[in-house]
């Protein structure tokens, strides 16, 4: 068993990321302060919790992950 490549966690954060966006309107965010978590953020724990993977992810960390790589793409506009 172990614990799952950090790669399916970022693309399991990324699906629950965009329903999010989808269905608030909103892109994920997080809160700069620890002690305080964001919506996503909370969603993320809970899904971790549900697949007995909390001990060993961080949800705070998946989603800072997320938000930092998402922030770093470069778009371009379409013609």
């Amino acid at each position: 068993m172990g614990r799952p490549p950090d790669a399916k966690i970022d693309v399991l954060v990324g699906f629950i990321s965009g329903a999010y966006a989808h269905a608030t309107g909103k892109p994920a965010t997080r809160w700069g302060l620890e002690i305080v978590e964001s919506a996503v953020e909370k969603i993320v724990a809970d899904v971790f919790a549900n697949m007995d993977i909390d001990t060993d992810y961080n949800a705070k960390r998946a989603v800072r992950r997320h938000i930092e790589r998402r922030d770093g793409l470069q778009f371009k506009p379409l013609k």
